[in-house]
C-alpha cells in the first residue's frame, strides 16, 4: 500500500484563496482495488479542506455517484497536526500547496489514515510529504458547525462581548502573542476575516464585519500553523 509515487495524467489545480469547503472521505468496500477496506470502520474517514472553484466542481460530480462510479481520488502534501478540521488525526491535506483530484493512470504513495498517522514523521520523510489514498472516495460535504461539536471555547482568547451587537474586543491570554493568528469563517466554511496579533494581544471586531447575524466559527493559529484553539461567536 505504501509506494512512492510515480504520477502521470494529473488534473493540477493551484491552490486559491477564495474562501474553503470542507469534504468527508471514506473507503467503500465496494472498491475492488483494496481488498483491505473491506470491513474498515468509519474511524479510518478524513476531512479535506478544498479552496479551489475548480475542485468544487469536480468533487460534487463524484457526490452525485455512486462509490463505485466515482472518478477521483484525493493527492496532496500532508503535514503533522489536524489543522483544525481533521480532528481524528494527527495530519491535514496542506492547502497552501497545489492539491489534485485525480482520475489518471498513477502508482501511489499510498496509505490507510491510520497508518499514516502512526508512522507520520518516517511516512512525510519517505514520500516528501505527498499522501495519496487511492481507495478513499468522497462521502459527503460537512460543515464547521458539524466539525466543530461541542468545542470548548478556548482558554487563550476571549471574546467580548459574545454575543456581538456593536462591537467586541478580541483578547488574546498570552504574554507572547506574536505569531498569532485568528480566522473566522461562517457555517459554509467562508473565511469572513483573518486578524493577526503582530501589535498586541488585543484587537477590536465591529458588527458590520459580519454579513448577517448568526453563528460563527474561529479558529486560533500558532506561528508553527499548528491550532492553538476554536470556538463560536454569536453575532446579533
Amino acid at each position: 500500500m505504501n509506494r512512492i509515487i510515480i504520477l502521470f495524467e494529473l488534473f493540477i489545480v493551484s491552490y486559491s484563496s477564495w474562501g474553503q469547503r470542507y469534504f468527508e472521505f471514506h473507503f467503500p468496500p465496494n472498491i475492488t482495488s483494496c481488498s483491505e477496506c473491506t470491513g474498515l470502520p468509519n474511524t479510518e474517514n478524513f476531512i479535506v479542506k478544498i479552496s479551489d472553484t475548480t475542485l468544487y466542481s469536480l468533487a460534487e460530480q463524484d457526490l452525485l455517484l455512486p462509490d463505485s462510479l466515482k472518478q477521483y481520488i484525493i493527492i496532496g502534501f500532508i503535514d503533522s497536526t489536524n489543522g483544525g478540521f481533521n480532528l481524528n488525526w494527527n495530519w491535514h491535506f496542506r492547502t497552501d500547496t497545489n492539491m489534485w483530484l485525480n482520475s489518471g493512470n498513477y502508482e501511489v504513495c499510498d496509505g490507510l489514515p491510520s497508518y499514516v498517522d502512526s508512522n507520520l514523521t518516517t511516512f512525510i520523510f519517505n514520500t516528501s510529504g505527498m499522501f495519496c489514498p487511492s481507495n478513499a472516495r468522497i462521502k459527503s460535504e460537512v460543515f464547521p458547525s458539524s466539525i466543530v461539536i461541542n468545542v470548548k471555547q478556548s482558554e487563550l482568547l476571549e471574546i467580548f462581548p459574545n454575543p456581538i451587537q456593536d462591537k467586541a474586543i478580541i483578547r488574546l491570554n498570552t504574554k507572547n502573542h506574536s505569531g498569532y493568528s485568528l480566522e473566522i469563517f461562517d457555517v459554509l466554511g467562508k473565511i469572513i476575516n483573518h486578524m493577526d496579533f503582530s501589535n498586541g494581544n488585543e484587537l477590536f471586531i465591529l458588527r458590520k464585519s459580519f454579513p448577517v447575524s448568526g453563528i460563527y466559527f474561529y479558529v486560533l493559529i500558532r506561528k508553527d500553523k499548528e491550532v492553538a484553539g476554536r470556538g463560536k461567536i454569536i453575532v446579533n
